[in-house]
């Protein structure tokens, strides 16, 4: 595995000083300059759209499918926000009082 260089090594002295003298800190201005160029993903939101591609190339081409199929998604992920066993107890809970009478449901 590549080693990823520490771009901010050795520069953590100013943790240990006043903050009051944080803005003419060399070590300070070094590594906030080096923070605020760090760029930032959501890992989660790239995973999300990295398994509707795959999803989509496995299963349909078909648009009208597709959009059904993240309808369901989005309503599952209301009553199952994680994968806590409470969490997955409420949905079930919520979910079945929700669904429409059956005719089996009717007989008792």
């Amino acid at each position: 595995m590549e080693e990823i260089p520490c771009v901010v090594c050795n520069r953590d002295s100013f943790l240990s000083s006043d903050p009051e003298t944080r803005a003419t800190n060399e070590a300070y201005l070094e590594s906030e300059a080096v923070v605020k160029e760090l760029r930032v993903v959501s890992d989660t939101a790239e995973r999300g759209v990295a398994l509707v591609q795959k999803y989509s190339a496995l299963r349909t081409k078909n648009e009208e499918q597709m959009q059904f199929a993240l309808q369901v998604v989005k309503e599952h992920r209301k009553h199952f926000p994680d994968s806590k066993k409470l969490t997955i107890l409420q949905g079930l809970a919520t979910s079945t009082s929700t669904l429409p009478a059956t005719d089996s449901d009717n007989k008792n």
